[in-house]
């Protein structure tokens, strides 16, 4: 009952019965991006209006504009030189140093402006790298008829997870601080 249940469900999602294994391990990828990147931003943007004001926001992008293109270019160049599973790695290894550095940041007492400032911009080039993780796994482990089938679903991952975490924000806030939901996002990598 459990296989014909299973299978039925697959068919549902549009995934062969070939794929399944695969899926299922790139859905959760998808999840466990969909976790760190919830926590981080929740983190990173409430501590920054907490500590200066949305009339800065302006100025996180800006700068974001300016320091996502600039590290994707030197990432790029890099994923080239040394290949794709080395380089996600790298990635991830790199993903991992900056939540650290994140969470390590606010245990300076006060944290200036300028470290809170950085959260933010730490934040979308950790959601940018995990981003070319994700869909460089995707892409080279399925064709590219598989992707494009598999697309919507894959990317159900991050925004489910989106939506379950969602609802734990604020006990866990209440439960362990703004600042330490980066540690759950530490633990997704």
């Amino acid at each position: 009952m459990l296989v014909n249940t299973s299978e039925k469900i697959s068919q549902l999602l549009g995934v062969e019965s070939h794929e399944r294994q695969l899926v299922s391990l790139v859905f959760l990828q998808a999840i466990l991006v969909g976790v760190q990147n919830l926590f981080t931003r929740t983190a990173a943007f409430a501590i920054f209006l907490e500590t200066l004001s949305a009339t800065e926001l302006p100025y996180i992008y800006f700068a974001a504009g300016i320091v996502i293109p600039l590290f994707g270019t030197g990432f790029s160049k890099y994923q080239k030189s040394h290949g794709d599973q080395h380089s996600y790695k790298v990635a991830l290894t790199l993903t991992l140093v900056m939540l650290i550095a994140m969470r390590g940041l606010l245990e300076i007492e006060h944290s200036l402006e300028s470290l809170v400032f950085a959260l933010p911009i730490l934040y979308l080039t950790c959601f940018r790298l995990l981003s070319v993780v994700l869909w460089g796994t995707a892409n080279s482990v399925f064709t590219l008829r598989q992707s494009k089938r598999l697309y919507g679903l894959i990317t159900t991952g991050d925004k489910f997870m989106t939506c379950i975490c969602g609802l734990l924000i604020t006990p866990l806030i209440i439960l362990i601080d703004t600042e330490n939901l980066i540690i759950i996002s530490i633990v997704a990598i």
